[in-house]
């Protein structure tokens, strides 16, 4: 056409041309790209679009070859943020039904993002605040369209996407949802006498749909319209604001609404009512007080709560204290006591027929008899578990429960049973998408089969699996060394021992930067450097040596002689450090040391 200009025709041709070297089944999804507002994150658009993997990877290929598209990464994310070229807003057009569908699919599915962060706000607020930022154009587009096709969550759709942008400083025409649950219930109290109830079904609709800040919000209006002396409604509310708060991580806050709920109770009229709602509380409270640390004011909140269930023949209630008794003390190593509880636990939910809570005292057992090494007492507990949780369907919790079956029954010698659990939690954690599990199983598989006749080299793929998925996650947040050592042993009995030390480097490098990444080597990180310097200029060795007789001075004396011989022209780290008896802190300092001198010598 005569009106477009030659850059644009330009573009057109490109797009042309990169289209037509898409598979047909790749390419129908193209046009779903020009919905998103400047890009979006990996995983919200594959999930939007609904792109299977065989067919998302060579498209995102093709299209970053292009140009079209631009890969960010963040410190902190494991997903990208592909940035959109504005020419891809001008691809074909689909058909009606399926914009309609694709417009459903956005909108629900920025909505269920606006959940997501809305809740991990709380716990992790960098990340989420860079998600939101990147995200807005979407949040914004999605919301808008959700209020204009009557979603019915639309409105608290609008609601977090408002409270992102008041994060950001930005105020929106559409800000009106933030009275609303207080104009609604002083309407209601006009109305409705029975307002209380009708208020607290929404908050535990709202609980149970994970959300927790707008239930909250709601709790906290109907505190305010409630009289300010103890009544039974008053304490009801104030023990849910503190769930709310426990749910949002807000620690400090949830124990402050619980203590206020204890002191309001006790001042109530006495009765199994009242009482039950002490215990309630006095629970919650030892919970939060478990998670601080504080042991022995958790276990005292316990044992007051577990009398009062006792005196009321709640034996759920007590199964479940006894329960929690049994995993605080386990936190304090007070071992019998703990297993003392948990059995009662699993003795009282078999009564009451509580599958679920059954099979988790009884994998509590299990974790307890395999601490005290009882391993064919933790063989029988997670068993019975195991087949709990299988009837059940609970796959997370059968899978852990194969792994920890795996464990026991390598140390009761069971090999061929050992394989066979390990090769099931293998699967089940693919099934899971637990990758990190996958490759520590795979890893732990590998380690079994190397010691058996003829299995060397099964034993070498299995190793290699795990360290294809290690290297495809973020290496500091696994323990790759783990299973470049198992590759090493298995080169060393094939006699490839060039291979043995490569495999032996890459464990020590590794190693090294998980730990220097991690901050564990942060205290040693100016001796470290003066080492690594007196390396490289040996003229400064008589400075060093002031640094090292402190070193000596401090107990670092196995340290200081392992130094010494390196700086002396001795390179083999594993044989300084097996000779010196190293612990596991001195001997990654060495490594540490060994592995940057040879950095700055490639420079």
């Amino acid at each position: 056409p005569v009106d477009v200009s030659a850059e644009d025709r330009a573009l057109q041709a490109s797009i042309q041309l990169f289209t037509e070297t898409l598979e047909p089944q790749t390419r129908r999804h193209l046009p779903k790209l020009g919905m998103f507002k400047n890009g979006a994150f990996e995983n919200v658009l594959r999930s939007i679009i609904n792109i299977p993997e065989p067919q998302w990877r060579p498209m995102r290929q093709a299209l970053e070859e292009s140009g079209l598209v631009r890969a960010e990464k963040f410190d902190g994310l494991t997903v990208e943020y592909l940035e959109f070229h504005p020419s891809l807003a001008n691809l074909e057009e689909l058909s009606l039904s399926q914009q309609s569908d694709l417009q459903n699919r956005y909108q629900q599915g920025y909505y269920e993002l606006a959940n997501f962060l809305y809740n991990e706000e709380g716990n992790n607020p960098y990340h989420a605040h860079i998600i939101e930022q990147k995200e807005m154009p979407n949040l914004l587009n999605a919301a808008y369209g959700a209020l204009d096709t009557s979603k019915d969550w639309a409105k608290d759709f609008g609601n977090k996407v408002d409270s992102f942008l008041s994060d950001f400083g930005l105020i929106t025409t559409s800000k009106k949802f933030a009275k609303a649950t207080k104009v609604e219930i002083e309407e209601l109290l006009e109305k409705s006498e029975d307002w209380f109830d009708k208020f607290s079904d929404q908050v535990k609709q709202l609980v149970a749909e994970n959300r927790p800040r707008e239930a909250q919000e709601i709790l906290e209006g109907m505190l305010e319209h409630l009289d300010a002396e103890p009544s039974y409604e008053r304490c009801l509310t104030l023990g849910r604001i503190g769930n709310c708060a426990k749910l949002l991580n807000n620690i400090d806050q949830a124990v402050e609404y619980y203590q206020q709920q204890l002191v309001e109770l006790k001042q109530l009229e006495p009765s199994d009512k009242v009482n039950r709602e002490i215990a309630r509380a006095g629970t919650h409270l030892a919970d939060i007080l478990t998670h601080k640390g504080d042991y022995d004011a958790a276990n005292g909140a316990y044992v007051a709560a577990l009398s009062i269930m006792q005196n009321l023949n709640d034996v759920s209630s007590i199964a479940s204290i006894h329960a929690k008794l049994g995993s605080l003390q386990k936190l304090q190593n007070n071992i019998k006591e703990s297993e003392q509880n948990f059995h009662k636990a699993y003795v009282m939910f078999k009564q009451l027929n509580e599958p679920q809570n059954e099979a988790a005292a009884l994998y509590q057992l299990g974790t307890i008899y395999q601490q005290t090494k009882q391993w064919k007492a933790a063989n029988q507990a997670y068993s019975k578990a195991n087949e709990i949780f299988e009837q059940q369907d609970d796959l997370a919790n059968t899978v852990a429960t194969w792994q920890q079956l795996a464990h026991v029954n390598q140390m009761l010698g069971n090999l061929p049973e050992t394989e066979k659990w390990y090769r099931q939690a293998i699967e089940g954690n693919k099934t899971l998408e637990n990758w990190s599990e996958v490759s520590i199983g795979l890893t732990n598989l590998a380690e079994l089969l190397q010691d058996q006749l003829g299995r060397l080299e099964e034993a070498k793929q299995l190793a290699e699996a795990g360290l294809a998925i290690d290297k495809a996650h973020n290496p500091h947040d696994v323990e790759i060394w783990k299973t470049y050592l198992i590759l090493a042993k298995i080169a060393d009995k094939q006699h490839d021992s060039n291979q043995a030390n490569v495999y032996h480097r890459l464990a020590r490098d590794s190693k090294s930067d998980v730990l220097e990444y991690n901050g564990t080597l942060e205290p040693h990180k100016k001796f470290i450097e003066a080492v690594v310097s007196t390396a490289r200029q040996p003229k400064l060795r008589r400075q060093l040596n002031a640094m090292l007789e402190q070193r000596k001075l401090k107990g670092w004396d196995k340290l200081v002689s392992a130094v010494q011989r390196f700086l002396d022209g001795e390179k083999d780290v594993n044989y300084i450090a097996q000779t010196e008896h190293l612990d596991t802190e001195d001997t990654m300092i060495v490594y540490d040391i060994v592995h940057k001198t040879k950095k700055r010598e490639l420079v």
